[in-house]
């Protein structure tokens, strides 16, 4: 088969949603805790840097959280953070983990005080009550 310009070049593309289906259990999910729909927002600072971002949060877990970000930081960077959801509010430290530019990024929580980390566990209770009512 020979290819040229005017040659339409067709590739039998699989949907997304199969993709998802085929693709093994451990591909799929590899997060260690259940996430939760949330609107909350994230202020981050970089180490080493004077500058903050604010921006919002779509989903938050008991391990991390999805910021919504067009420009992305790239996997690794260490951030200070403090993120404000249905009233709470929780400081600690959180490192990028996934990095999707031009959509956001996910977070991983790596240090929180121990008033943070109890505060985190009552708010993911309540979303998952609310979720479930």
């Amino acid at each position: 088969m020979s290819i040229s310009p005017k040659t339409p070049f067709v590739i039998p593309w699989m949907k997304l949603s199969e993709l998802a289906e085929e693709a093994p259990r451990e591909r799929r999910e590899r997060r260690r805790a259940m996430r939760h729909s949330c609107c909350g927002s994230i202020t981050m600072q970089e180490e080493g840097t004077a500058g903050y971002i604010a921006t919002g949060i779509s989903d938050i877990s008991l391990t991390g959280c999805y910021v919504e970000l067009l420009a992305t930081l790239p996997i690794g960077t260490l951030l200070s953070i403090l993120l404000r959801v249905d009233g709470v509010t929780l400081r600690g430290m959180a490192d990028v983990r996934t990095s999707h530019p031009g959509v956001g990024m996910g977070l991983e929580f790596r240090e929180m005080g121990a008033a943070d980390k109890a505060a985190l566990h009552q708010l993911i209770n309540r979303l998952s009550a609310a979720a479930k009512s």
